[in-house]
């Protein structure tokens, strides 16, 4: 039985009468509304330790942000490991839709969004690195050509495919600089809600959430066709922090990190949704030809 067939079961069992819907599901979760809560399954056991990240930053980041944010609580059961939180009502938000508001609401909208990430990139990380101390620094893993290539399975096409890995190759290895600070992780569109004014009403999925390279927090707003939205916010960024990201090292990371996330596609627990994760990776790399 897999863990969205368990994750029903439980929730029928245990909240009979209430209204349960499938709510999505992710690399490492799978997730379902069951009145006005979340509740979010782990797909392995490993993931526990993200929602423990998850739990110990937002009790931390809470009292310094002006958006909701929802405390979770975490369970580990004998079969199932969970968390449930509030759900934060709204509308999820995308870079095409933004590219269709007026002026003045794509401008508050950025404001609220650059404002948050500076918020959390303003924290303090001791709490976050102490237990790290000593570690010696990961080995840059490459992936193979021919990995990708049968991993993209002609969604690209060779010739294409050559010309990105050769742009990966030359920055596979890319050695970390020294601008750390507290990241989400994943902010984009499907993990924050707007209301009907397009405002920032609320940020969740924590669990990516470390202590990484500042660039890296914008990788996922890179798009050259749409790049609107990430050419704003980073001047907004820049108008609240004083430091200007650089676009190039933030492309670069943003093609490392799509190749090299996708080492453990090949997970039983991504059966279904391997073919999806597969496409939304190619319709990225194919933003470096």
């Amino acid at each position: 039985m897999s863990t969205k067939e368990k994750a029903f079961k439980f929730l029928f069992d245990n909240f009979p009468g209430m209204k349960i819907s499938f709510f999505g599901e992710g690399w490492t979760s799978v997730a379902f509304l069951v009145g006005d809560y979340i509740f979010r399954f782990a797909k392995e056991p490993e993931y526990l330790e993200k929602y423990k990240t998850a739990a110990k930053v937002i009790s931390l980041v809470r009292p310094s942000l002006d958006i909701p944010i929802s405390g979770i609580t975490i369970v580990e059961g004998q079969d199932l490991i969970y968390t449930s939180h509030h759900y934060l009502r709204g509308n999820h938000w995308s870079q095409d839709e933004f590219a269709k508001l007026p002026a003045d609401k794509q401008d508050a909208f950025v404001s609220d969004c650059a404002r948050f990430l500076y918020k959390m990139h303003s924290m303090k990380i001791d709490p976050f690195t102490n237990d790290k101390s000593g570690k010696k620094p990961k080995t840059p893993n490459v992936v193979p050509f021919d990995v990708l290539e049968n991993l993209m399975d002609g969604r690209i096409p060779k010739e294409d495919l050559k010309k990105i890995y050769k742009k990966y190759e030359d920055i596979a290895g890319l050695p970390a600089n020294g601008d750390k600070v507290l990241l989400h992780g994943d902010f984009k569109g499907t993990n924050a809600v707007v209301n009907d004014d397009y405002r920032l009403i609320g940020v969740f999925d924590f669990e990516n959430a470390k202590v990484g390279e500042r660039a890296s927090e914008f990788k996922y707003f890179y798009s050259p066709k749409n790049s609107m939205f990430l050419e704003k916010l980073l001047a907004e960024y820049k108008k609240l922090s004083g430091i200007e990201i650089d676009v190039q090292r933030l492309r670069d990371l943003c093609l490392r990190d799509c190749i090299n996330g996708m080492k453990n596609i090949g997970r039983e627990s991504l059966d279904d949704i391997r073919k999806s994760a597969l496409d939304s990776r190619a319709e990225r790399l194919l933003r470096f030809v």
